[in-house]
């Protein structure tokens, strides 16, 4: 049986994120996938009268230094105003060694999320995304997209324009990865 998108997402959760420790979900929304996370999970968005466990923004995340063991943000940050401070508060509130997953929607998608949200998104292609999560110090890994999210004959700038979402696994440095 074939499994729908958010099975797969489902998965990469459940395998990414820690037995013990927390989790955060930056723009969580409705924490769809909260049944996911193998730990406990906390939510953060912006908007008031969805589930987060706290009302806050990508780029100023109300939580201490080193606070997580694995976070995700799921087709958000491209509507961060600082989108560079967003991935650097990402990497801050996270242990050594964690990871995060991050999506953002191709532009297609976000021509439809343009007609949902109040504000056009930033868009921006994949090469892009990864020069920003380097920047701040993240070290990029490997995801297993599944085939019908995977479009190997596209190159360069056009891919981005029709894939339906772009993911990035990401990992915070260990001490000893640095020395």
């Amino acid at each position: 049986m074939k499994k729908s998108f958010v099975d797969w997402v489902g998965e990469l959760i459940h395998r990414d994120s820690p037995a013990a420790g927390l989790s955060l979900d930056v723009g969580c929304g409705v924490m769809r996938y909260a049944e996911s996370y193998r730990n406990r999970a906390f939510g953060c968005d912006p908007r008031r009268g969805v589930v987060p466990a706290a009302v806050s923004v990508a780029d100023a995340l109300p939580f201490a230094d080193a606070s997580f063991d694995f976070a995700t943000s799921f087709q958000c940050l491209y509507y961060v105003k600082d989108i560079d401070r967003a991935a650097d508060e990402l990497l801050r509130v996270l242990r050594p060694g964690s990871v995060a997953i991050v999506s953002v929607s191709g532009y297609l998608h976000l021509l439809n999320e343009h007609f949902r949200a109040s504000r056009l998104p930033q868009v921006h292609g994949r090469a892009w995304w990864e020069r920003l999560f380097a920047s701040v110090g993240f070290d990029l890994l490997d995801v297993n997209l599944p085939p019908r999210y995977h479009t190997p004959s596209l190159r360069g700038q056009v891919s981005h324009f029709v894939r339906p979402y772009q993911f990035f696994r990401l990992q915070v440095p260990s001490p000893q990865a640095q020395a």
